[in-house]
């Protein structure tokens, strides 16, 4: 049930729409702007095509078709009709887009040339890439913009505003290697040899210095410790003195009286 309705639905749409289009191409072919772009005999024959695809609709097959029918008939007045308006936005838009792209060349030209700082790390074979993308897409401007300038509105351009973007596309990434190429890093300076010389004496020295002040600090701990094994020990620690000391002072007692 729910699908039959929806198929239901779908094909009014399909009919609506194709109803929709006849009447949209009947006030477009009025309109003074489109007329540029198509024959007089045109409007005549296509004015036909829409109202007999109106008698149609209204009549009792246009009723009762399938969306597929109403489909196929919206394309072949669509095919016919469409090719109208876009000579119309072709026409009127293109000149925009050929600037654009004639802009991007020149710029791209005076890259490829330019002495600017930050340009100067690109070499011969960077700036070829550029200068030959330009030369291409120059030469196919060229080309295309006298053909179109010689073509008649009411005929559909060979040569379409999509065509001529891709074209621009294709510049910027040709050349977006280049343009986006990171400058070297510095390199640093090398030492010169009187300097790596120095350093090195320097070097030696430090280490020198390290080895004699390890030497005397050792020699001190050495001498202290002889001076401890030998009994002397300080008196502001309130030690004995050593026996030498002792034996200097001699014995401060009386001598024995013996004549008793």
């Amino acid at each position: 049930m729910q699908q039959t309705e929806r198929l239901l639905k779908e094909r009014d749409e399909a009919r609506n729409t194709l109803e929709s289009y006849v009447y949209e191409m009947r006030d477009k072919l009025e309109d003074e702007e489109l007329k540029e772009f198509y024959l007089p005999e045109f409007k005549e024959t296509f004015n036909q095509k829409l109202e007999d695809m109106e008698d149609w609709l209204y009549g009792d097959e246009g009723f009762n078709s399938s969306k597929k029918v109403y489909v196929e008939k919206l394309k072949s007045l669509s095919d016919v009709g469409n090719e109208i308006q876009m000579r119309c936005f072709e026409f009127n838009n293109r000149s925009e887009v050929l600037s654009s792209l004639a802009k991007t060349i020149q710029t791209y030209r005076e890259k490829s040339t330019s002495q600017d700082e930050a340009f100067a790390h690109w070499d011969d074979a960077d700036r070829k890439v550029i200068v030959d993308a330009c030369d291409k897409a120059e030469k196919w401007m060229n080309t295309v913009s006298e053909a179109l300038t010689k073509t008649p509105k009411h005929v559909s351009p060979t040569t379409k505003i999509s065509q001529i973007q891709a074209a621009q596309t294709e510049l910027v990434t040709s050349c977006m290697p280049v343009i986006t190429k990171p400058k070297p890093k510095p390199k640093e300076p090398e030492k010169k040899e009187d300097e790596k010389k120095k350093e090195g004496e320097e070097g030696k020295e430090g280490e020198e210095g390290k080895k004699e002040d390890e030497n005397q600090d050792g020699e001190k701990m050495d001498t202290d410790d002889q001076q401890n094994d030998d009994g002397a020990t300080p008196k502001e620690d309130g030690g004995e003195e050593d026996s030498t000391t002792k034996d200097k002072k001699g014995d401060t007692s009386e001598p024995m009286d013996t004549s008793k």
